[in-house]
């Protein structure tokens, strides 16, 4: 049993979190199998060096069932199998418990199920201002307020408040546009900076439907700057020879500094890097007054403490 799955998965926690683990497992809303609990008792005594010897499937199932019975590997296997399960729940609520607007929107569905219009509303009010509190924490923060939105939309359709849910589309179409856009710019810039070949011709339909999409959108006017940012960064990767996509992405950063600084830590550093990658790329063609450019930008990341401590 020393070299099982549940156990390899236990020994990922510190002993605080086993202790809690242990606790999950005791708590009768979460599980009323005894034997289950005995069980994660049994690793918890054996932590942290879960010998073999501890372990030992024999001397585990007689601590559960007792001397009397005989030994049933397979009933061992069982309850191997639910506590398996149960560690699984047992990571996802810790995760989940550490995001509040998740958590908050989840209580939406659930008062909404029960048509309490009142606490509904006063929840997805403190979700909203929870989620602005914590911007910077939220990678994906447009996706964030676009299921926020989409659930108030739907709540006021349900009730038959249409006003309510008109008020709410815009501010739910602003939302996935801008995550949709920002993440697919993104992604494509990835694309382009791992691709040896960013001329190679592209056929997929997704390509396609994005290809069109460059072609017909203006990504620089009226435009979340966020947006505006990625699309610079993806002219940056697909026109390697053309200066002005890195001078606009410079104006860019310089004019939107404050909206921008309101994005994760991370979202701006990746942009930073992506223009210091430019900059590196352009002295090694021969271009040595990218030099003053990537010695500017070191200085701005080290300015807004993005550079790794």
């Amino acid at each position: 049993m020393k070299n099982s799955r549940i156990i390899r998965l236990i020994r990922l926690l510190n002993p605080a979190e086993i202790r809690k683990f242990v606790q999950f497992v005791e708590s009768p809303f979460f599980n009323q199998n005894e034997k289950l609990q005995k069980l994660a008792r049994i690793i918890h005594e054996a932590s942290p060096d879960f010998g073999e010897a501890t372990l030992e499937k024999e001397r585990v199932f007689r601590l559960i069932y007792g001397k009397a019975q005989a030994f049933d590997e397979q009933k061992i296997h069982d309850l191997i199998s639910q506590l398996h399960r149960l560690f699984e729940k047992f990571l996802s609520m810790q995760e989940f418990e550490k995001d509040e607007v998740a958590m908050r929107r989840y209580l939406m569905y659930a008062l909404s199920n029960r048509n309490e219009t009142d606490h509904y509303n006063r929840i997805y009010k403190s979700a909203t201002k929870k989620l602005i509190q914590k911007k910077k924490e939220y990678p994906k923060y447009h996706l964030q307020e676009f299921l926020l939105e989409e659930h108030l939309v739907e709540f006021a359709l349900k009730n038959g408040n249409y006003k309510a849910s008109v008020d709410s589309f815009n501010s739910l179409v602003t939302s996935l546009d801008t995550f949709y856009l920002t993440e697919r710019l993104k992604y494509s810039v990835e694309k382009l900076r791992r691709d040896n070949s960013p001329s190679k011709e592209e056929t997929d339909e997704t390509s396609t439907f994005f290809s069109d999409l460059l072609d017909n959108v203006d990504f620089t006017t009226g435009k979340s700057p966020i947006v505006s940012t990625y699309y610079q960064l993806y002219k940056l990767q697909s026109d390697f020879n053309d200066d002005t996509h890195f001078n606009d992405l410079l104006d860019l950063l310089s004019t939107h500094e404050k909206e921008l600084s309101t994005y994760s830590a991370r979202e701006i550093y990746y942009v930073y890097v992506q223009a210091q990658n430019y900059c590196v790329k352009k002295i090694n063609s021969g271009k040595r007054e990218y030099i003053q450019h990537l010695f500017s930008i070191y200085l701005i990341m080290l300015d807004k403490k993005l550079l790794p401590s």
